[in-house]
This record gives C-alpha cells, sequence and structure tokens, in this order.
C-alpha cells in the first residue's frame, strides 16, 4: 500500500513475488522421516494442469505465490509481467488465474477487459463485487502468500480487500512503500492513519528510489533528497520496521517498460544490483510470514547470490 501513486508499488509487488517464490521448503534433518505438510502439490501454468507426485523427490517443496491486482482502474502487473493479452479462464472450481511460472500465479481486472485501453468507470459498489469475486471464486489452490496490489490512497477498494481478508482469518498485514521525498510521505501518513483506523498490521516500510547507484563508479547519487528525514525517520517516528531501501536502477526500469520484471533476481543483467541485494535483504525479513511450517520444515532462501551470477 501507498496513499501516493508512481511510488513502485506494483513493481515492488512484483519482485517480492519473484522473491518469495524463489524460497523453498525444506526438511529439518532431525525431522527427515516427517511426512511433509504437502506431499502431493498441484503445479499450474497456462497450458497444463497437472497434478505432481513429490513422493520420490527432493525433500525440498516450491513455495507458491498468488499475485492481485485490486488496481481496478489502472491495473499495472499484467504489463510488468507480460501478459497483457491474457484472460480469465474458467473451471469447474471458477476461474483460474494466469500462471505465469509454475510458482507464480496472477488475477487481474485486466483479464476482464476487451483492450488495453479500455477505461473502467464504476461506482464502489461494481468494484467491491469484484474483489470479492477475486477472493471468493478465483482458484487459487495451495499458494503459500497472497500479495494484493493496491491503487493510490485510502478508497472502495482498500475497504473491500481489508474487510474480505479479515473475515477469512489470512490477513498478514500491510507493506507501505514510499520514497523520499515529504510530497509523498505526507500521504504515507495517511496511509498509515487508514491502516491503523481498521486494524490492519503494519509489517514495515520500504523507501523506493532510495538514491542511483553507477554501475561504473559504484558512487551513490540522491536524487529525491529528503526534506524531513524521510522514509527512515517516519518508521522510527512511528515505531514500524523499515524492511529496506532500494536505489534506482535504469536496467529494472527497461524490464518493466518490456514485460521482464520476473528474473532480475537471476538474471545476469540485474542479479548483482544494489537493488536485488536489498530485495534479498527484505526477503529474509519477510521469510517467516510466508505460511510458516510446522517445526518440522523450515523455509531456505536459494543460492542466488551475485557471486554466482554468470554473463
Amino acid at each position: 500500500m501507498s496513499g501516493k501513486g508512481g511510488v513502485g508499488k506494483s513493481t515492488l509487488t512484483v519482485h517480492l513475488a519473484e522473491a518469495i517464490s524463489t524460497m523453498v521448503r525444506r526438511r529439518r534433518r532431525a525431522d527427515a522421516n516427517t511426512d511433509s505438510p504437502s506431499t502431493k502439490k498441484a503445479r499450474r501454468n497456462n497450458d497444463s494442469h497437472q497434478e505432481v507426485d513429490d513422493d520420490d523427490e527432493d525433500d525440498d517443496e516450491p513455495v507458491s505465490v498468488g499475485l492481485l491486482d485490486i488496481d481496478i482502474c489502472g491495473p499495472s502487473l499484467p504489463r510488468l509481467l507480460g501478459n497483457v493479452s491474457g484472460s480469465v479462464r474458467t473451471s469447474a472450481s471458477g476461474w483460474e488465474p494466469q500462471w505465469i511460472t509454475e510458482s507464480i500465479g496472477l488475477m487481474s481486472i485486466a483479464f476482464l477487459l476487451e483492450r488495453e485501453d479500455q477505461a473502467v468507470v464504476w461506482r464502489g459498489g461494481k468494484k467491491d463485487g469484484l474483489i470479492r469475486q477475486f477472493l471468493r471464486d478465483v482458484e487459487w489452490g495451495a499458494v503459500d502468500a497472497l500479495l494484493v496490489d493496491t491503487p493510490p490512497g485510502t478508497s472502495d477498494e482498500h475497504l473491500s480487500i481489508v474487510q474480505y481478508l479479515k473475515e477469512s482469518g489470512k490477513l498478514r498485514g500491510a507493506i507501505l512503500v514510499s520514497t523520499p521525498q515529504e510530497v509523498a510521505l505526507a500521504d504515507v501518513r495517511k496511509q498509515l492513519a487508514f491502516c491503523r483506523k481498521v486494524k490492519v498490521p503494519v509489517i514495515g516500510l520500504v523507501e523506493n528510489m532510495a538514491g542511483f547507484v553507477c554501475r561504473k563508479c559504484g558512487t551513490t547519487s540522491v536524487i529525491f533528497p529528503p526534506s524531513a528525514g524521510g522514509v527512515g525517520a517516519l518508521a522510527a517516528a512511528e515505531n514500524i520496521p523499515l524492511l529496506g531501501s532500494l536505489p534506482l536502477d535504469p536496467a529494472i526500469g527497461q524490464r518493466c517498460d518490456t514485460g521482464r520484471v520476473l528474473g532480475c533476481l537471476t538474471d545476469a543483467e540485474t542479479a548483482s544490483s544494489p537493488a536485488m541485494e536489498e530485495l534479498r535483504r527484505i526477503r529474509a525479513k519477510l521469510a517467516p510470514l510466508v505460511s510458516p511450517p510446522d517445526a518440522a520444515w523450515e523455509l531456505v532462501p536459494p543460492s542466488d547470490s551475485a557471486a554466482t551470477q554468470t554473463s
């Protein structure tokens, strides 16, 4: 969430989905004979929906993530993920999300529109109904985490998603995103007040566009200098964790425009960037919130550090 538009909520949502989906569940050695929480797991993509028996595979189990785009008037996730031509598919279980990878599924109003440039002019009741349908009628399967990309502000969409997730008993909390400028922070304070009013836990703050790191010399330039201490000062004043500060990276920006945000963590072009290194640190902080397995299992990040990348 963020009260301000243009701070990078959608891009961060996709980055977090990739970061979480690259983790695995691993059986602790002391509990090697403990049954898996899910020894048979459905793996879906756009072309096949087949159940795979994992009994004979390694102990590692993949982590799956659902992406729900409730920015009804300006959906961004399909373009960031290179799936602007997707459509809703219906099965006996309900609507099927578009499975961008075996581990990441996406649902967006964009899949219900005839054209990408088609305007959605709806009042609150229709928005509420669609969000309820996204949660009730979409066959998400056994996803380990559902990340919701919200529009700016504190509008009907926010009230609806909070209400329905709280009713489900599965609302973990909100991550607030801001750039360093006071004009953005002022709106984030309103979003924070909204979260407190509707009793949504705030997981933490993420500072986006926190500087520009030159890839040639490594020098950091402050593009948007904070006038009142920035996101770190807000986090300290409100006693909220600062999850991380992501710098600008032109290569990642280009990938956003061409629908190639997935892969930033592992592709040689971007894997060693300061932004992705910071994202790995954020992933480690969020790992305990991703469907924590029982004591016999642990969530383990992959070996995707920059040192393992090749050009």
